[in-house]
């Protein structure tokens, strides 16, 4: 028995392929006893990608199903935003014949935006820009406006 990650993205079917396999080459190492799959959340992409294999493009369902006594299993969202396509993942999951736990997408909370800010922060210092990053307390809400300018 071992455990799974599902790695699920919207999907591509260009060669930003190459950077799914930059992020897998960097999730892997760090749980080494977990198999990585991936799994594509658009019928469209799936059905106009390459022919099915162990790398995708396959539905998450399609993945859990090749399974032989599977432990845990992860299913990721590669996704910036809980969204559409976030609504599938959980969708098709809640399905699965399974118990599979669901990670949420990148900016799924106020606290996951603040720390994305924080983190390219240094990015807009290298540019000479503010402009990137600034606290709540610094725009108006009801016209989204920034009021330091």
């Amino acid at each position: 028995m071992s455990d799974h990650i599902v790695l699920t993205a919207f999907g591509t079917t260009t060669k930003s392929k190459e950077s799914y396999l930059y992020l897998e080459k960097q999730i892997g190492p760090r749980f080494p006893d977990c198999q990585i799959h991936w799994a594509f959340s658009s019928p469209t992409v799936r059905k106009r990608s390459t022919p099915k294999d162990s790398r995708g493009p396959a539905s998450i369902a399609e993945i859990i199903n090749r399974l032989d006594d599977p432990g845990k299993i992860v299913v990721q969202s590669l996704h910036v935003l809980p969204g559409y396509e976030y609504d599938r993942i959980k969708r098709e999951s809640d399905e699965l014949p399974v118990s599979v736990s669901v990670g949420m997408p990148l900016l799924s909370d106020k606290d996951d935006f603040t720390r994305v800010c924080q983190s390219v922060k240094p990015l807009s210092l290298l540019q000479n820009s503010d402009q990137i990053c600034r606290s709540d307390d610094e725009f108006d809400d009801k016209k989204g406006r920034n009021i330091l300018e």
